[in-house]
């Protein structure tokens, strides 16, 4: 007796079917959806939709077509847990780049049904994402604001920039280029206060979020020129120089740490000698380092022995084979000791 399979007629494809095979392939499930239209929703035909859809998620998992016509199908089934849930899912699966396209089905289905309890946490989802920074800018922006949780106002700022930066796509409520720009503007500021504070404390405190500044900004360019197909030439100029800025300001940070502490105390002899250290390999900054440390520190204010560094400076000249000018250095220091 011949199989059920010997029974099937054989199924040949000519190049005219091609076109068509081709549409089935991009759009596999409009014939059955078109099928069972204009039935009553409990008709079994509905839930081998469901079905297909559900096996076509399974390697179509990223594509957000398939998600919102699913999605859809089930809200005219007035599936409402199931519903949800698969909303959801849309929302898990999809990056967040593409979520803008699943809410609007999202909140419309809610608005359909008498369930607040889910409804408010719902939007109290999609608010999360849409009204934060709104209201992040409305704080930054006020100055006598005062956090119940002990942020300071930059770290505020900050997270509205990382709530920008990693939601680029989304944060329609904001001038999000204006805010950049405004950051932009804020390294100067940085950049004038690490060289003007006086005090360790105060200094750790700008330095950090300086840093964070940068990397931030570093951080988010490296995710715009990941996006592009082909980048420019400018585009990696433009992420070399922002790598360059970061690494400077890293490089610094004892520099700069040194010059807080003289800014204390310009007569600290001993943070002078660090400060040459600091320096090492670069001649003409040591020079310039012992010729400011001779010419500022106070004798009758010094904290450590003046005389060690006209010493260091004239061993300086002496190690590098001039003698004649770490003479003249000891010259200076004599006449510096006499007055």
């Amino acid at each position: 007796m011949p199989t059920s399979e010997e029974n099937q007629p054989e199924i040949i494809f000519t190049d005219e079917d091609l076109p068509y095979e081709e549409e089935i392939l991009r759009n596999p499930y409009r014939t059955r959806r078109r099928q069972i239209k204009g039935r009553c929703i409990i008709d079994p035909g509905y839930e081998e939709v469901n079905n297909a859809f559900e096996r076509a998620l399974v390697f179509m998992h990223k594509m957000p077509r398939i998600w919102m016509d699913y999605c859809s199908f089930l809200t005219d089934q007035c599936k409402i847990t199931r519903t949800r849930k698969v909303f959801d899912r849309a929302l898990r699966a999809l990056p967040i780049t593409q979520h803008h396209r699943i809410w609007p089905l999202y909140l419309s289905f809610m608005k359909k049904h008498n369930i607040p309890e889910t409804a408010v946490r719902v939007f109290r989802r999609y608010l999360k994402l849409y009204e934060a920074a709104v209201q992040l800018a409305k704080i930054v922006n006020n100055e006598n604001f005062v956090s119940q949780d002990g942020k300071s106002n930059h770290q505020l700022w900050n997270e509205l920039c990382d709530l920008i930066s990693q939601n680029p796509d989304s944060v329609h409520s904001l001038n999000v280029d204006a805010i950049i720009r405004l950051f932009d503007r804020a390294r100067d500021i940085y950049e004038e206060a690490i060289q003007t504070v006086t005090t360790v404390r105060d200094f750790t405190q700008i330095f950090d979020a300086y840093a964070q500044f940068e990397e931030l900004s570093l951080s988010k360019r490296m995710e715009e020129i990941a996006k592009l197909a082909t980048p420019t030439e400018e585009d990696d100029i433009d992420l070399e120089l922002r790598l360059a800025r970061f690494e400077n300001l890293m490089e610094r940070r004892l520099l700069l740490l040194n010059s807080v502490l003289l800014r204390q105390n310009p007569h600290n002899v001993q943070e002078w000698h660090k400060r040459v250290k600091l320096y090492e390999g670069k001649p003409h900054d040591i020079i310039n380092t012992y010729t400011e440390a001779v010419q500022t520190v106070d004798p009758k204010s010094a904290v450590g022995k003046l005389h060690t560094l006209w010493v260091e400076f004239a061993k300086f000249y002496e190690n590098n084979g001039q003698v004649d000018d770490a003479r003249l250095i000891f010259e200076k220091s004599y006449s510096s000791t006499i007055r």
